[in-house]
């Protein structure tokens, strides 16, 4: 009998992080819905832009495309700043070497006393 509780325990316990990964799984949808979106809206704009260039001439274009690269290296720095901030977030790997994930701890190696 007790062998079966704990089945049963086990089997909610299941349950229960199913509903957790399903609502994680809907979180990460909507946020990929989301860039989806502005993706979206950003082609929006750069279709109209290019309606836009092909008024001009070959070097308005040649500048257009410039742009655009410039702006996606922006964009590419933006997402390695904010991975960076994660990690930064993450900071403390686990291990107790001093790898400077502690910062500010005041002791930079001088002796007992000194200072001040």
């Amino acid at each position: 009998m007790a062998r079966m509780t704990s089945m049963m325990k086990m089997m909610k316990m299941m349950e229960m992080m199913k509903k957790v990964k399903m609502l994680e799984m809907m979180k990460l949808m909507k946020l990929m819905k989301m860039i989806e979106m502005m993706k979206m809206m950003k082609l929006m704009k750069m279709i109209e832009m290019m309606e836009m260039v092909e008024m001009m001439e070959m070097t308005e274009m040649m500048k257009m495309m410039k742009m655009m690269k410039m702006m996606e290296m922006m964009e590419m720095m933006e997402m390695m700043k904010i991975m960076k901030m994660m990690e930064m977030i993450d900071g403390d790997d686990g291990n107790d070497e001093d790898d400077g994930d502690d910062q500010g701890c005041g002791r930079l190696g001088k002796g007992p006393g000194r200072g001040a």
